[in-house]
């Protein structure tokens, strides 16, 4: 794990505390984040939106995360598309909130619809990560890994 990532906090819905690093991890994790920063700048604004919705940490209600996983964030921001979206940041952050109970909701129905709401944005969120992870690849290249091995 590169210092300084969240990929492997993305997947539980809790906050961890990071763990201290010296100066030459300082370093190298300022170096990776800007290389990522270069690839991020490199793809469409949509993909890299879709890839922030996806692995920024967030506390999504447990039973919505343990029903769509890491593609939470993604199905909670298409879910709000159906309204308009403000400019302030803690607005954003409230109707993310709302959308995301109202979906946890849903996801407590006992019987599973191929209508219902989750199951399109859940078909609609795998198709966008799958062309955000793409572009990302293609912006980073062949072969290359910024991640230390074990």
């Amino acid at each position: 794990m590169v210092p300084g990532s969240n990929y492997e906090h993305g997947f539980e819905p809790r906050l961890v505390a990071p763990e201290p690093f010296d100066t030459e991890d300082a370093v190298e994790a300022l170096r990776t984040y800007q290389r990522i920063r270069g690839w991020l700048l490199a793809i469409p604004d949509r993909e890299a939106g879709v890839l922030q919705a996806a692995y920024e940490t967030r506390p999504w209600p447990k039973r919505l995360f343990a029903e769509l996983g890491p593609l939470t964030g993604v199905v909670v921001r298409l879910a709000c598309a159906r309204d308009p979206w403000p400019a302030d940041r803690a607005i954003q952050e409230l109707l993310q909130a709302a959308r995301a109970g109202w979906l946890d909701a849903e996801c407590a129905k006992p019987i599973r619809w191929s209508f219902s709401p989750i199951v399109k944005l859940r078909r609609e969120a795998e198709e966008r990560v799958r062309r955000a992870l793409g572009a990302y690849a293609a912006a980073r290249g062949p072969g290359l890994c910024i991640v230390r091995s074990a």
